[in-house]
């Protein structure tokens, strides 16, 4: 009897796609992924196959639609503090960003005009030993505000 190491074998054919597929079902999988592998939805490019409809490919509208709006408490930073309220914008405002804050329901005329992004501030709760999202707030400064305050800095800097 010879003993004929593993590397030394003949590779055998290479398996069909409906074996693979059974030992791949037979495998201790999570059940979606059982699902998937038994249905045979996803189609391979090499074999000239068309994609199935339920192909994990995203529609054209579902890639270039807006980003989701999420509500930001919304202050204006300089003193006095005065809160604007709640607004939805954005998820992925960043700071130096302009927006638009229309008039408030109280009709204050500071809280309407636009406004330039000062800091983005996420704050959280500690819950049952875990963090939790609390709340989204933008510290906003008048535009007008913020150009005067970027001329007087270049006069400042121009001076040392």
């Amino acid at each position: 009897m010879s003993i004929v190491p593993r590397c030394a074998r003949t590779p055998s054919a290479p398996a069909s796609r409906a074996s693979v597929a059974e030992r791949l079902k037979n495998r201790r999988l999570p059940p979606r992924h059982r699902a998937k592998i038994a249905a045979g939805t996803r189609a391979s490019s090499d074999d000239g196959a068309e994609r199935d409809a339920s192909d994990d490919v995203k529609p054209q509208s579902a890639r270039e639609s807006s980003p989701k709006l999420v509500p930001y408490s919304v202050r204006v930073a300089t003193p006095p503090p005065v809160d604007l309220g709640l607004h939805k914008l954005p998820k992925n405002i960043a700071c130096g960003e302009t927006i638009e804050v229309p008039t408030n329901a109280d009709g204050d005329e500071r809280a309407n005009g636009w406004f330039i992004v000062n800091r983005v501030t996420t704050m959280y709760n500690l819950v049952r030993g875990r963090y939790r999202k609390d709340g989204s707030r933008l510290d906003v400064q008048k535009a007008e505000r913020y150009f005067i305050n970027a001329s007087l800095e270049r006069l400042y800097s121009k001076d040392d």
